[in-house]
């Protein structure tokens, strides 16, 4: 573990009026940074929790009978309530500069909620039931007999999102068309076809097996409670969890003070704790589940253990609070947001946002089409976080440094549409491993740059509300309209196509981002609002602390740094 060896500008509770408690962890080699310690313990604890819900909310709610469309909108629902909650926690942080509070608040609520949607009933059990014979091959359902919604059980090309039991078998989220009334086509049943091969064999020579259909449709669904308890439950959880990592990464940002470039190395630890915990949590799914029949909830007794642990480990240590209060909080923020670089980076943020948004939402639910098993989905994730995503966490000072932060940006546009073309023409499902290879290096050049950015350009007193705002961009605004945007798309034309369109739509940002900055770069406009905000920056640093007065200096010469031509 690499030493940080400068000191935090921003110790919890300076100038707070109360001794700083210190944790010493004595018994750990004198090389290890124990101030820094916990925070990478926090993010070892929390992304391994997140590996348990994240990735699999989304199956967990087309198991319970809600289709691609739908969950669209949920999904962009998510991200747009955490936009409300996001600013709200970095308000009341840099008000009251009780870190510690907040987040062991967040802490249990998302833990409620996430258990509350994880263990809902099944919304298909309102929908129709149809009685009659599968085909196989084409999955041509003939019904013989039908109860339960008749919304569901008449009219032609009414999609609908079944399970289906044949003897001792069941297949699950299976997704379906009611042709007729007298026909259902199952779109996905070959599994079931090839388990049952063997059963019976009619005497034309096809395959027919005596079988029940449970399904749901839009129409039903809506006026089903256990899917609004779903919807509200999953919305709530993900909602708190965006925001607690925000605040996570608020509070980081302020104990590493003026070597807020070391950030990535603390957020490293996350994506260790990601790919060790994502193929534990696929085996549990597998050995914990039956033919026919996913069981998702080891992923929630994974998630409730590492949120226990997390807030014993928070407990454990001094209060933690923010020295640095804003005297004209919201007129810092208006002319944060006033400026052309800030607001430029808000753009891209938001499109990183959305990008990566959809592909968090639909990517398990793409590769379970493929009949990707679990265990090989969650070897994905490892895969991913132990190839380039440490690699870059590890390196982000060196990259930021160098490239800056627009140039970051424009790097990670183009890991996207490596990873987004890779998925378009995947066939084989072992081909995923190699895709998120390249894949695993989009968020480091993201999320450190995003970070970095947020900590540097925000003025005395709101560090927390600009990490915030910057968080809501991408995992907000831009997830939920990545997610909408999307899902729609893979309802109508399928996550291959879109996959597709979406590669081709990074490749053109990763050019318009760096023309962009490199107009930015060069007007005279963005000149003057530079030398402004130095000429203030320097006036309010004039009379702190030594450590305050370092941060400012080298935020300056940063940003000079950014505008001298390269060799």
């Amino acid at each position: 573990m690499v030493t940080e060896q400068k000191q935090s500008a921003g110790e919890w509770g300076q100038n707070s009026g109360q001794p700083q408690q210190t944790t010493t962890f004595s018994w750990l080699p004198a090389c290890v940074n124990r101030k820094l310690l916990p925070f990478k313990l926090h993010y070892f604890l929390f992304i391994a929790g997140e590996a348990g819900v994240g990735p699999y909310i989304a199956v967990v709610g087309r198991q319970n009978g809600i289709g691609p469309a739908t969950m669209a909108v949920i999904f962009a629902v998510m991200p747009l309530t955490a936009v409300v909650f996001k600013p709200i926690c970095g308000f009341i942080i840099d008000k009251t500069r009780n870190v510690t509070a907040v987040i062991l608040v967040l802490q249990v609520l998302c833990t409620l909620f996430y258990g509350i949607a994880f263990f809902c009933p099944s919304a298909i059990s309102n929908g129709a039931v149809f009685k009659g014979h599968l085909g196989c091959p084409l999955g041509e359902f003939d019904v013989t007999g039908s109860s339960g919604s008749e919304e569901c059980a008449s009219g032609s090309s009414v999609s609908l999102y079944c399970t289906l039991s044949s003897g001792k078998h069941a297949w699950e989220a299976m997704e379906a068309r009611l042709v007729s009334e007298k026909k259902v086509m199952l779109t996905n049943a070959s599994n079931a076809c090839n388990d049952l091969r063997e059963d019976v064999l009619l005497a034309n020579g096809s395959l027919g097996f005596p079988s029940e259909v449970r399904c749901s449709c839009e129409s039903a669904l809506y006026r089903n409670s256990n899917f609004w308890i779903y919807t509200v439950s999953a919305v709530l959880g993900f909602a708190l969890a965006a925001a607690l990592n925000n605040v996570g990464d608020a509070a980081v940002s302020n104990a590493l003070g003026s070597d807020i470039n070391a950030f990535g190395r603390q957020r490293l630890f996350g994506t260790l704790s990601y790919g060790m915990a994502s193929p534990l949590i696929g085996y549990l799914v597998d050995i914990s589940s039956s033919e026919g029949f996913t069981n998702y909830k080891p992923c929630f007794y994974v998630f409730a253990a590492c949120m226990a642990l997390d807030m014993v480990l928070i407990l454990c240590l001094p209060r933690m609070r923010i020295a640095d209060v804003s005297v004209n909080f919201f007129g810092d923020i208006g002319k944060l947001l006033s400026s052309p670089e800030i607001l430029l980076f808000t753009v891209f943020t938001f499109l990183a946002g959305s990008m990566i948004g959809f592909l968090n939402s639909f990517e398990t639910w793409f590769l379970e089409d493929l009949g990707t098993p679990t265990y090989l989905i969650g070897l994905t994730k490892t895969v991913q976080c132990f190839g380039a995503e440490p690699v870059l966490f590890f390196l982000s000072t060196y990259i930021l440094e160098r490239i800056g932060y627009f140039y970051s940006y424009s790097v990670a546009f183009a890991l996207f549409a490596c990873k987004a073309l890779g998925y378009s023409f995947l066939r084989n499902v072992w081909g995923s491993l190699a895709v998120n290879i390249v894949g695993g290096a989009v968020f480091p050049m993201v999320y450190a740059a995003m970070a970095v950015f947020a900590k540097k350009r925000a003025r005395p007193g709101t560090a927390a509300s600009m990490v915030c705002i910057l968080g809501a961009m991408y995992d907000g605004l831009g997830s939920a309209a990545g997610s909408l945007i999307g899902g729609t798309s893979v309802d109508r034309i399928g996550a291959r196509q879109t996959f597709l369109y979406l590669g081709c739509l990074s490749v053109a940002s990763t050019v318009l981002c760096a023309l962009c900055y490199l107009m930015l770069r060069f007007t005279t406009v963005h000149k003057l609002d530079v030398t402004r905000e130095q000429t203030k920056t320097s006036t309010l640093q004039g009379g702190c602390c030594c450590d305050a007065t370092k941060l400012s200096l080298k935020s300056d010469i940063d940003m000079l740094q950014l505008r001298l031509p390269k060799n």
